[in-house]
């Protein structure tokens, strides 16, 4: 079933009601119908509303303005240096267990 309103000669919205195993059985149309004809699917479960099916609006992206945290952000001067002990926690610490040596058994 389609629906169509139409008020002051304006088209305001088409509406598909169909049932799940209608929608199951050809998922990929009523998407389709949604994206590409601007339709709202409405899937009823014996009849009744349960879900819609509709195009998700598209975001607009302006352009990037760049230089919009300049001298809000300040970096130590230190930033790019690593401390020797931060590089020798790397070779020292003890995050992994050791393995341990197989035994054989006599």
């Amino acid at each position: 079933m389609v629906i169509i309103l139409v008020i002051n000669q304006i088209l305001i919205k088409t509406m598909r009601s169909e049932n799940i195993s209608e929608i199951k059985a050809n998922f990929s149309y009523y998407v389709n119908l949604a994206v590409k004809k601007g339709e709202t699917i409405v899937i009823c479960n014996h009849n009744v509303p349960v879900a819609e099916i509709k195009a998700v609006e598209p975001i607009v992206k302006g352009k990037r303005v760049f230089g919009v945290c300049k001298d809000k952000i300040v970096l130590p001067d230190d930033f790019n240096e690593t401390s020797q002990e931060i590089i020798d926690s790397f070779y020292t610490n003890n995050i992994f267990p050791k393995t341990r040596k197989k035994t054989s058994k006599k």
